[in-house]
């Protein structure tokens, strides 16, 4: 009878390289792995393991991006859920949302820094904070056990709300001098990728005072991401010629979900990510100094230098947005992020941030009157490399065995994620990806030719 089979039939996660399910959601490549039934369940799934209330709902710019919003909300609904549709919004604004309504979670359809190909369900929990390990092997469980659909007459409603990102600018100006920012009428050049920043990162900087001359940001674009996503400096060069011939102040670029941020010293000259967190912790802890700050395994020596200049604990972390937020709330510190452009504070949400972290790394600039490559040239340096290359996920745990024994000699070992080794003046982190089939090495020692020898040795070992 009709009644019998409300139930959704067990299924098994599908085991395929280009479909990954950990802490960041579920990822893959559209109309290859990420496929409209396992769309529809995973997002059913996910929604029965909430709390009651509505779920928020945002995506990112990618082609694929509406049919998936309207996938996700129809199941939701499909389970009885009230959808709340923020249409096209950043990731840190979809969780600050959560966050200040109170409500049990949400999605954001988004594949981040990954190609225009991949797309991706990131499930967020109360709290707007993403799923830990063992809250997303439930929403597995789930998922290959049952759930129940809703009938006709107690499906969930479909709403629209355009407020979010005004909510989201307006704390971050609670947070930092506003009217020094606009003291110092900064030029700033950006690149936002066409992604969901260009609906916001605009509005921030132009509240903040700022002139600024943008590129790459129309998020109705159909062509979506001009260039390579992933914010790195060779990804970035027509930000890099805008911001030298502009005459801007600083260059910030974002990736298409916006809670990554990369910086363009004036005069054109590209910064590696790592200093986007380096910079805000250096800020933030001269105003607060002997709060804690977190970071994870991968990031730089360069935070451990900025927290010992004023007096702070640093505690390092699993790669991963979550794992940090966690331990940043847990530490009540003062800041934490990640090496990729992610900054996070409290008093706007322990997520990754980047239009935190431009007003941050702005108040800095004004309070300091000096430069971003001025304030850089005067921190200490390394040299840091970093190396991904595809490998069967099957493979990746040899690969970091091999590289923990015949490499470990002298070195402290770390095997929370991967492998890390660690010696007086120099580091090495072996790891699989969470989001995409590869292994990744980076290495960071005094010079560029120590690095390079670390890299060398674990490459030969794959």
């Amino acid at each position: 009878m009709l009644e019998n089979v409300p139930y959704y039939s067990p299924m098994k996660l599908p085991d395929h390289p280009r479909l990954k399910f950990s802490e960041a959601g579920l990822r893959g490549v559209v109309g290859e792995t990420l496929l409209p039934p396992l769309i529809c369940g995973m997002s059913a799934a996910f929604a029965s393991t909430l709390g009651p209330g509505a779920v928020a709902l945002g995506r990112d710019t990618r082609l694929s991006g509406p049919m998936i919003l309207d996938l996700v909300a129809s199941s939701f609904r499909a389970v009885g859920r009230d959808v709340i549709d923020l249409g096209i919004c950043p990731v840190p604004t979809v969780e600050y949302f959560i966050r200040t309504e109170n409500l049990p979670g949400g999605i954001d359809v988004t594949a981040s820094h990954n190609p225009p190909e991949w797309n991706a369900l990131k499930l967020i929990g109360a709290g707007g904070y993403f799923l830990d390990r063992a809250e997303a092997m439930a929403v597995k469980a789930v998922y290959e056990s049952s759930y129940a659909w809703s009938a006709f007459d107690r499906l969930g409603k479909r709403r629209a709300n355009d407020t979010a990102i005004q909510r989201h600018i307006d704390r971050i100006l609670q947070v930092v001098d506003v009217d020094l920012i606009r003291s110092r009428k900064f030029t700033v050049a950006l690149d936002c990728v066409n992604g969901s920043g260009s609906l916001m990162t605009p509005q921030l900087l132009e509240k903040l005072g700022c002139k600024v001359v943008a590129i790459h940001a129309d998020a109705y674009s159909d062509k979506p991401f001009p260039h390579p996503a992933e914010p790195r400096p060779h990804n970035l060069t027509d930000l890099i010629r805008l911001t030298k011939d502009s005459g801007a102040d600083i260059g910030f670029a974002q990736d298409p979900d916006a809670d990554r941020l990369a910086l363009i010293a004036e005069g054109g000259r590209a910064l590696s990510e790592e200093y986007t967190l380096v910079l805000a912790a250096e800020h933030v802890l001269s105003h607060k100094p002997g709060r804690a700050v977190v970071g994870n395994l991968s990031g730089s020596r360069m935070l451990d230098d900025a927290a010992q200049r004023h007096g702070s604990p640093v505690h390092r972390t699993e790669i991963g947005e979550i794992n940090v937020s966690k331990k940043l709330r847990e530490e009540k510190g003062a800041i934490g992020g990640e090496g990729n452009g992610g900054v996070m504070i409290p008093e706007v949400h322990e997520g990754r941030d980047s239009f935190t972290g431009i007003a941050l790394i702005l108040e800095m600039m004004a309070e300091r009157r000096s430069s971003v490559g001025t304030i850089v040239d005067g921190l200490p340096s390394y040299s840091m490399m970093k190396y991904q290359t595809e490998i069967a996920p099957e493979r990746v745990q040899d690969v970091v065995e091999a590289v923990a024994s015949k490499m470990g000699a002298g070195a402290s070992g770390d095997r929370r994620d991967g492998v890390k080794l660690s010696w007086n003046d120099r580091w090495i982190h072996v790891r699989g990806s969470n989001t995409e089939p590869i292994i990744r090495i980076m290495a960071e020692s005094p010079t560029e030719k120590e690095s390079q020898a670390l890299i060398d040795a674990a490459k030969a070992l794959i």
